[in-house]
């Protein structure tokens, strides 16, 4: 008797169309990192050095420093874990509807996140605790963008 003739499975075309389309997302994940995480994390360093440079603990009582502190952390986490999720929903979409519908929903989800996150370092801009006006005197701003920063 003969052994039944094997078969290749649909499931393993899936995976291997997975797995492209997380290859060709893998450069788009590089220049997500370089365009928008790294600047991220290198433009919160630098307000919170300012920030620390220009301390006073009355910035406490300020609800423009919450705004800021949230604004902060959303520019540096929000792209970090949309660079985890895109390549994970544009396989699941692929799955569900075909490549085009896995490339709509990862370039969905990326410009979505980038929209948020530029709203993010606008709000941060406007919302820093403490400005210098020109005469170099340190004012605490109790209001996000009131008065207008001047930066």
């Amino acid at each position: 008797m003969a052994a039944p003739p094997t078969r290749s499975l649909p499931v393993r075309r899936t995976l291997t169309r997975s797995a492209a389309v997380i290859l060709v997302s893998l450069p788009l994940g590089v220049l997500w990192v370089l365009f928008l995480i790294v600047p991220g994390i290198a433009m919160t360093y630098a307000d919170a050095r300012l920030l620390l440079r220009r301390w006073d603990w009355f910035v406490l009582a300020s609800p423009a420093f919450y705004v800021f502190l949230a604004s902060s952390i959303t520019k540096v986490l929000l792209p970090l874990q949309a660079f985890l999720a895109v390549p994970a929903a544009a396989v699941e979409a692929y799955r569900q509807g075909g490549l085009g519908q896995g490339w709509r929903a990862a370039a969905s989800l990326m410009a979505l996140i980038l929209v948020v996150v530029v709203g993010a370092h606008v709000v941060s801009w406007g919302a820093f605790p403490l400005e210098v006006d020109d005469e170099r005197a340190i004012h605490i701003r109790m209001i996000p963008f009131f008065p207008w920063p001047a930066r």
